[in-house]
């Protein structure tokens, strides 16, 4: 997973954590807006890792390596 990924897939999910979302941000966090923007930050960390790891099998493949199923 790039660091890029994971961060937003970090930063994506934290308006679902309850504890943060009742918190002093709570009125921030529970808004639409920020719980669209952090669904599209994980779904793009997500696709982001999906696309590195496929590139990954594909030079693995390329290289005459043996593919790894995971």
């Amino acid at each position: 997973m790039t660091t890029l990924s994971a961060v937003l897939v970090t930063v994506g999910s934290l308006p679902a954590i309850p504890a943060l979302a009742g918190g002093a941000g709570g009125v921030f966090l529970a808004s639409h807006a920020v719980q669209a923007a952090g669904a599209i930050a994980v779904g793009l960390g997500n696709f982001l890792k999906s696309a590195q790891d496929s590139a990954a099998r594909r030079q693995e493949t390329i290289d005459g390596g043996a593919t790894i199923e995971k």
